[in-house]
């Protein structure tokens, strides 16, 4: 249950960065959701793997 609720976390996160992406072009999107991936995906894996 709580994998789920942070799972779809994540998805709403993933589309609001997408949306964000979408507005300031497609070469900042892809900069912006790698440092978002780096800042706050990987630390959240590296905490639901210990």
């Amino acid at each position: 249950m709580e994998h789920r609720a942070i799972s779809d976390e994540l998805r709403a996160a993933r589309h609001m960065f997408l949306c964000i992406g979408s507005m300031l072009g497609d070469g900042n999107a892809n900069r912006f959701s790698n440092f978002i991936e780096a800042a706050y995906i990987t630390p959240v894996n590296k905490a639901q793997s210990t």
